[in-house]
């Protein structure tokens, strides 16, 4: 997917589609919170990003990974970190149908991926590598762990091989 993007990364369009999926997918924010990101909501020197969720009222802080402080980096000189993305959503929508949409099998298992899928890829990411489901729930910014259970199977399956391997010690 990132590949598909940095195709055409002389393209300002396919140049501000990558920087909105880089920071999707690193911080786990909704499309509609990241295009109304201010500057005052980020804070590169500490490296986090103050997001209010419009959906629970909510303030998150999400931490910014290098990759995504190399993005708000490069877009320094625009008025809002991702203003004006109109194109740039269409260049991402059409670049995840095109790449992660084309094998019918993975479809029906899996279901259509989205520009929300970001959103879920990082929910399944953090859970993978050891964060609990309760501060997942909190850098989601769900108003309840309930919200955040849908993720829980990964952190299961990983319950079970642990089991396992002492099991077969």
């Amino acid at each position: 997917m990132l590949e598909a993007l940095q195709g055409g990364q002389g393209n300002d369009i396919n140049q501000r589609a990558y920087d909105l999926f880089v920071t999707l997918l690193d911080t786990g924010m909704r499309l509609g919170e990241a295009l109304s990101l201010e500057w005052s909501d980020i804070r590169l020197g500490q490296r986090s990003i103050e997001v209010y969720r419009q959906k629970t009222k909510i303030v998150s802080t999400l931490p910014i990974s290098e990759r995504v402080a190399n993005v708000l980096e490069r877009r320094m000189c625009f008025q809002r970190p991702f203003g004006e993305m109109d194109r740039p959503v269409r260049v991402l929508r059409k670049a995840i149908a095109s790449t992660c949409n084309t094998n019918p099998r993975l479809v029906a298992q899996r279901g259509t991926a989205t520009v929300h899928t970001c959103r879920d890829t990082f929910a399944s990411r953090m859970i993978m590598q050891g964060l609990s489901i309760y501060k997942l729930s909190k850098l989601l910014g769900h108003a309840s762990v309930v919200m955040t259970q849908k993720y829980a199977h990964i952190d299961q399956d990983r319950v079970a091989d642990e089991a396992r391997q002492i099991l077969d010690r």
